[in-house]
């Protein structure tokens, strides 16, 4: 059997004799390799703008981000869920995008526009040492089993569990089809889910910590002082006090922050 002298690099073979040696252009960001100036600066400009897009769109989110996590109530963190669906459309989209890889644009762009999230249950009680075994705030750190020396072993917030249901509008029947969204919809979004799943009606812990939401932390921590000047102390039984919010879609609201 008779052998030749060959090249071999990136799972390819190319016999010596057909082989030419040319310059080519490496883009450093991508590997990809380009035999001319201009195909390597078209590839720059489409990446570029790629790039531009996705950083911009960061920066909404981000924008919209803030402004969700600056509502001064629980009360209004649940009507500003279901005023905005879209944006927990995108959070799922970006969590689960395997969930999403079979979807065109297109039928992405449809669904977004008529998907809904309901609140269908928030039961929260303030504590000033909620677990930060699995969850921290955005700029705090996990501690998981206190592992973490000089870590904290909680953090200030509100533990209970949230419940919800998420479904898409059909556009030309209006006929309702539950759409499989669970908690990764609110992933990164200051709202952290545990323990939890679902079909018809999701149910997850549910963690919101003080520093993810300054607004309801200063009301809680008004609250809080103007207990203490009535001589009422730190109560995490008390169902009616500043330190537990419960709702119900059914029941409407029951307690308030």
């Amino acid at each position: 059997m008779p052998r030749i002298k060959a090249y071999k690099g990136n799972r390819s073979i190319i016999p010596v004799s057909t082989a030419k040696l040319s310059t080519a252009f490496l883009c450093p960001w991508t590997a990809k390799i380009f035999g001319t100036k201009r195909q390597y600066v078209t590839h720059l400009k489409a990446l570029r703008g790629s790039r531009m897009h996705a950083r911009a769109r960061a920066v909404h989110y981000n924008r919209i981000r803030e402004n969700f996590n600056k509502q001064p109530t629980f009360e209004k963190v649940i009507e500003w869920i279901e005023l905005h669906p879209e944006f927990f459309f995108d959070t799922h989209v970006m969590r689960d995008p395997f969930q999403c890889h079979d979807y065109s644009a297109e039928k992405l762009a449809v669904q977004r526009e008529n998907f809904e999230i309901k609140i269908v249950g928030l039961s929260l009680r303030w504590n000033p040492n909620v677990s930060n075994t699995h969850h921290c705030p955005r700029n705090g750190v996990t501690n998981w089993g206190g592992r973490k020396e000089g870590a904290p072993h909680g953090y200030p917030g509100w533990y209970g569990r949230i419940e919800f249901t998420t479904k898409v509008i059909n556009p030309d029947t209006g006929i309702a089809n539950i759409r499989s969204i669970g908690g990764r919809c609110l992933e990164g979004t200051g709202v952290h889910t545990g323990t939890g799943g679902g079909g018809n009606v999701y149910g997850y812990e549910a963690f919101f910590f003080d520093a993810d939401w300054p607004e309801i932390a200063h009301r809680h921590d008004k609250e809080v002082v103007m207990d203490a000047l009535k001589g009422k102390g730190y109560n995490p039984s008390n169902n009616n006090g500043p330190h537990h919010f419960r709702y119900s879609a059914a029941e409407k609201m029951e307690t308030k922050v």
